[in-house]
């Protein structure tokens, strides 16, 4: 039995069913690329008079990634209309639902989080990188790379490989080579990073 398929199961045979139950097959749902089951489960903790909370919320719209990126932001600004207390999870959640699809949604998304006074951390900028990569903008990827050193940002091999992995899809090797070599002491290269440059070399 798959993870998700669990988890409705527990959910679903809880006596009396409780949030924590439907948050776990939330997350575990969205986790499996079942989004119409997060949508259902959602609808149906409402009906049992249970009020999600922002872990439902944040399991909701990051279940919502791809095809799915619309439903995504309506939750989001469900959440904006009704003054609940967002914070960076859910704007990385409705990042990441972004950015396989539309690079600019996801880098507006992060101006308005931070319009919202919310200190973005790494994690939610690798997923504007990600969004950047995924649309072959990987001259905006370098940039938006350099701009995270600039922050004194703690880049990680995501953000690394992530960049090279944006000038592999764009055949730019000479460009993924050298941000093979300018791989930090503290952020080794490892099979991702090496991977991406020989892509991009082919």
């Amino acid at each position: 039995m798959l993870a998700w398929q669990a988890a409705i199961d527990i959910c679903l045979s809880e006596t009396p069913q409780n949030l924590k139950a439907y948050n776990v097959a939330i997350n575990a749902c969205g986790k499996g690329s079942q989004w119409q089951l997060a949508v259902f489960l959602f609808d149906e903790l409402q009906v049992k008079t249970l009020q999600p909370d922002m872990v439902t919320w944040n399991s909701m719209i990051s279940s919502c990634r791809g095809k799915q990126w619309f439903l995504a932001l309506e939750l989001l600004d469900e959440l904006l209309l009704d003054n609940w207390p967002v914070d960076v999870i859910t704007f990385g959640a409705a990042i990441r639902a972004c950015e396989s699809v539309t690079w600019q949604i996801a880098l507006i998304l992060l101006s308005q989080m931070q319009s919202h006074s919310l200190q973005s951390n790494v994690i939610v900028h690798n997923s504007a990188l990600a969004a950047l990569s995924k649309a072959g903008e990987w001259e905006r990827a370098l940039c938006w790379l350099q701009s995270m050193k600039e922050e004194q940002m703690a880049c990680t091999n995501v953000s690394y490989n992530t960049a090279i992995t944006a000038c592999a899809r764009s055949a730019e090797w000479i460009q993924a080579i050298l941000l093979l070599n300018s791989f930090e002491a503290r952020v080794p290269a490892d099979i991702i990073s090496y991977n991406a440059a020989i892509n991009a070399c082919e």
